[in-house]
């Protein structure tokens, strides 16, 4: 199927269970079918779905949670979205000074005097594991704030907007890219004209064919055209002349011819 369709069920909580969804999240998928299911927390698709309390959506779908106030759905995202190691140092710092002074008098006179310095320092890191984010820190977070967890790809932290608060939406376009949007649009108008009006030629033809048949013409005649052959001439029989004597409007007889003329 090469469209897809998209339903959008808001306040799925309230459709209860309905059995055509079961094999609508996992098995028409491959026909284009997507459906978008909006709940208030995870106890909803728990009574919608008791066969499995709701695992089968869970498990095949992209989740989107933004605006949480429920404990049980904050700690699922913060279990979903796994620990972040943090590295943690400790150490610390010390001096000292001391000074010491004496005198002593008799029969003599001594004097005495001293003065020291001490100081250190010490310095240790460790790694240490943390939630990447603690069920009370998504119960705090900015309503608008929405985070995205998709089957084999890490965390998405988004902010979601209004439409109308898109800067770019109502951006003017430069010249350059409104003269390019025109041209393309021409080019493409033109070309579906062209196609139009081709297939309008070609369904014209199709239905005079149908409605007007054209009567046959004659083929036209070879241009070789075999002669006969000639008829071999054959010697006329010898005519013999009769000849016609008219005696007094008597009837014409037949003379006899003399030898000589038959000869």
């Amino acid at each position: 199927m090469s469209k897809h369709t998209h339903f959008i069920l808001d306040e799925a909580g309230a459709l209860q269970r309905m059995p055509a969804l079961d094999d609508a999240v996992d098995k028409y998928r491959a026909f284009g079918i997507r459906l978008q299911f909006y709940y208030q927390s995870l106890g909803q698709p728990k009574k919608c779905w008791p066969d499995d309390q709701g695992q089968t959506l869970i498990s095949n779908t992209t989740k989107v949670f933004f605006g949480c106030n429920d404990l049980q759905t904050a700690q699922f995202i913060s279990q979903s979205a796994g620990n972040e190691t943090l590295v943690v140092q400790s150490g610390g710092a010390n001096s000292g000074w001391s000074r010491n002074h004496g005198s002593s008098r008799g029969s003599g006179y001594s004097e005495s005097s001293g003065s020291s310095y001490s100081g250190g320092s010490s310095s240790n890191w460790q790694q240490q594991g943390r939630e990447l984010l603690k069920p009370d820190e998504i119960m705090a977070l900015d309503p608008r704030v929405a985070i995205t967890l998709t089957p084999g790809v890490r965390p998405i932290w988004t902010r979601l907007i209004r439409y109308y608060e898109e800067k770019s939406l109502f951006r003017r376009r430069g010249w350059l890219m409104r003269l390019a949007a025109a041209c393309w649009t021409l080019l493409i108008s033109a070309a579906l004209l062209l196609l139009a009006a081709a297939m309008a030629i070609a369904l014209s033809r199709e239905v005079r064919a149908v409605t007007h048949p054209q009567p046959l013409t004659p083929m036209a005649p070879p241009l070789y055209q075999p002669q006969p052959l000639p008829t071999p001439a054959v010697p006329a029989p010898p005519v013999s002349t009769w000849g016609l004597h008219r005696h007094n409007d008597s009837p014409i007889r037949p003379r006899t011819l003399s030898g000589k003329e038959k000869r």
